[in-house]
C-alpha cells in the first residue's frame, strides 16, 4: 500500500516537473516579429565616399561639433527613430491615458540597422576611446523600450599594431541594456584602408573572445547570441559582417552551439534564429552561408536590402528606408 502510494506520487510529480517543462518550451518559442528599419546615407547610390561615414569626406559642415560627440547625438537619433515607430505599432493608451505595450505585442522587435563602414569616422577609436563611446551608448539605451534592438554597423577601432578592426554593436535597448560586440573576421581587399595602417584578420592572429573588447588582446568574433523579448521569447541571433557572410561565419558558430559536446541534456535551444547581414559591396546575394528562412541584408548597393519571408499576412516585416545627409547630422 505504502509502495503504491509513492508510486503515485512520484508519478504525479513526473506529470507536473513535465507540464512545467512544457509550458517553459511554449514560452521560450512563442512566435517572434522583427520590424526592420535600414538607414542609408542619402546619396550612396551616388557618391562612393558616402558609404564610409565621415572617412572619406574631404569637407566638414559640422566642425563646431566634436565629431564623436556628433556620433553619440545620432547614434541615439536613430535608437529614437527605432523608439517611435515600436511604440507606434505596438503601444496603446489605458484608462489614465499612459501607454502601455499590448498583451499580444510582447515579442515584437523594432530594429533599426546601419550598413558596412556607416559610423567610420575621420580617424579610427583607439580601444580606450571606443568603449567610452559604448559607454555612451549604453545610457541612451537605457532610455528606449525594451524590444528596440540597434545594429550599429560598423566602426573603425585601431590596435597598437596600427590594425583596424571593422567593429559591430548590437544593442537591446531597456533599462538594463545589453550590448554584444564583434568584429569582422576576414577583410576584404576593397574595404575601405585609413593611412598607414592595415585590415585587421582572425585568421593570422590568435585572440580570446569576449563581449566587450577591453584590451587590444582580447578581440571578439562571436556574433551569434540568443535575446530574449520581453513576453518571454528567445531567439539565436545570427549577424555577418560582409564577406564574413560568403565565409559561413556565423553559420560555422551556430552549428558549433547547437552540435555542442558539452550541452546539457536539459539545456533548452530556441527554434527560432534570425539572420542579418551587414554589407557594403556584397553584391549578388550568395545563399551558401544562409542560417535561417529570412535574411534581412543592409547594404547600400544592392537593388534590393531584404529577403524576408512573410510571418503573417496581418503582420509582415515592416521596411523602412530611410537616408540622412553625409555625416553624423
Amino acid at each position: 500500500m505504502n509502495n503504491f502510494i509513492k508510486i503515485t506520487e512520484d508519478s504525479k510529480l513526473r506529470q507536473k516537473l513535465s507540464e512545467k517543462f512544457q509550458q517553459k518550451i511554449s514560452l521560450i518559442n512563442q512566435p517572434i516579429y522583427i520590424r526592420e528599419i535600414a538607414v542609408f546615407c542619402k546619396h550612396s547610390n551616388s557618391t562612393k565616399s558616402l558609404l564610409f561615414g565621415e572617412a572619406q569626406l574631404s569637407s566638414y559642415c559640422y566642425n563646431k561639433t566634436p565629431e564623436e560627440k556628433r556620433l553619440v547625438d545620432y547614434i541615439d537619433l536613430l535608437a529614437n527613430i527605432a523608439n517611435n515607430v515600436h511604440q507606434h505599432f505596438n503601444y496603446a493608451q489605458n484608462g489614465l491615458r499612459q501607454y502601455q505595450i499590448k498583451k499580444e505585442r510582447l515579442n515584437d522587435i523594432t530594429r533599426i540597422s546601419t550598413h558596412e563602414f556607416a559610423l567610420y569616422t575621420s580617424k579610427p577609436f583607439t580601444f580606450k576611446k571606443f568603449n567610452n563611446l559604448v559607454k555612451e551608448i549604453e545610457k541612451s539605451a537605457k532610455l528606449y523600450c525594451e524590444n528596440v534592438h540597434m545594429l550599429l554597423s560598423s566602426f573603425a577601432v585601431v590596435n597598437k599594431a596600427k590594425q583596424v578592426l571593422n567593429t559591430c554593436l548590437y544593442v537591446e535597448c531597456g533599462k538594463i541594456p545589453i550590448i554584444h560586440s564583434f568584429t569582422k573576421v576576414r577583410p576584404s581587399h576593397i574595404d575601405f584602408q585609413y593611412k598607414n595602417t592595415d585590415h585587421f584578420d582572425q585568421t593570422n592572429e590568435s585572440k580570446e573572445f569576449t563581449a566587450i573588447p577591453k584590451t587590444e588582446n582580447i578581440v571578439s568574433h562571436d556574433s551569434v547570441f540568443e535575446f530574449t523579448t520581453l513576453g518571454g521569447a528567445r531567439c539565436i541571433q545570427c549577424v555577418d559582417i560582409c564577406l564574413d557572410y560568403i565565409l559561413k561565419h556565423s553559420k560555422q558558430i551556430s552549428t558549433k552551439v547547437i552540435n555542442a559536446p558539452g550541452l546539457s541534456p536539459t539545456a533548452i535551444l530556441p527554434l527560432q534564429m534570425n539572420h542579418l547581414v551587414t554589407s557594403n559591396t556584397l553584391g549578388r546575394l550568395h545563399w551558401r552561408g544562409r542560417i535561417s528562412d529570412c535574411i534581412f541584408v543592409v547594404d547600400p548597393r544592392l537593388t534590393s536590402i531584404a529577403t524576408p519571408r512573410p510571418l503573417k499576412p496581418e503582420r509582415t516585416n515592416f521596411l523602412l528606408n530611410i537616408k540622412f545627409p553625409a555625416g553624423y547630422n
